[in-house]
C-alpha cells in the first residue's frame, strides 16, 4: 500500500500501530483509490476518505460519524464567521453569478 499524499502518511502510521491498517473499509479504500488513480480520473484519496474508512472500521454508524465529524467543521467555522464580521456584505464571494464563465452542463427543468 503506497501512500503519496504527505498528510496521509501520520495518519497511516497511527492506524498500523493500532492495528486498523488492514481493516476491512481502510483496504477497500485504498482499493477504490487504487482504481480511481489508474482510471481517467487519476484521483488520489484524501484525508477525509481514510477517517471515514478508519470510522467504518471501529464501528461508527453513518450517523455517530456525522454527529462526530461536525466538530470539525464548527472549529473553522468560528474563524470563517468572526472574520466576516469585520467585512462589509458581499465581500465573501465578490462576484456576480453573471461574472461566472460557466462551461459545464446547461439548465436542466427540475420536475
Amino acid at each position: 500500500m503506497v501512500v503519496l499524499f504527505m498528510i496521509l502518511q501520520p495518519i497511516q502510521n497511527v492506524i498500523e500501530k493500532h492495528g486498523y491498517a488492514n481493516g476491512e473499509h481502510v483496504r477497500l479504500a485504498y482499493q477504490i483509490e487504487d482504481y480511481l488513480e489508474n482510471s481517467r480520473f487519476r484521483f488520489k484519496m484524501n484525508i477525509a476518505g481514510l477517517a471515514a474508512a478508519i470510522a467504518a472500521d471501529m464501528g461508527f454508524s453513518t450517523k455517530e460519524y456525522y454527529l462526530w465529524l461536525v466538530n470539525g467543521y464548527n472549529a473553522g467555522i468560528t474563524g470563517c464567521y468572526i472574520d466576516a464580521l469585520s467585512k462589509p456584505e458581499g465581500a465573501l464571494f465578490p462576484l456576480r453569478c453573471k461574472r461566472i464563465n460557466y462551461q459545464g452542463a446547461s439548465k436542466r427543468t427540475w420536475t
